[in-house]
């Protein structure tokens, strides 16, 4: 009885790679699109404004805890070229916070000038 291989394509397979990053990049194209647009939708409204970005950082984590870090090279050959893709790319992906400072002086730019210094 012959063992049924699957047909999985190797990495060398350069039309699968590039239908693959094609069919990626437009999915993440859709995805980018649905957070600015949820962005718009919730412009002046802080709460959802705040919401969205927690569950992008929510996303962040759990992608990176549960899916990046296991995929991680097992060589230092592998490495090095993740590496070497990272730093060509980009860099190291990164959710930045708001300083609490810069939300303490936006707040204060907000304030109008009578407010800041009310006249004796």
């Amino acid at each position: 009885m012959e063992m049924e291989t699957e047909n999985t394509p190797t990495q060398t397979d350069t039309s699968y790679t590039e239908a693959s990053n094609s069919a990626l990049t437009d999915r993440l194209r859709q995805i980018s699109a649905i957070g600015l647009q949820l962005a718009v939708d919730h412009q002046h409204q802080t709460d959802e404004l705040l919401a969205i970005l927690r569950t992008l950082e929510e996303l962040h984590r759990h992608i990176r805890e549960d899916f990046f870090q296991p995929a991680l090279p097992q060589s230092r050959h592998s490495l090095y070229s993740l590496l070497m893709e990272i730093e060509s790319q980009g860099g190291w992906p990164y959710i930045e916070r708001m300083r609490l400072q810069d939300l303490l002086q936006s707040m204060v730019a907000d304030v109008p000038d009578e407010v800041k210094s009310p006249s004796p």
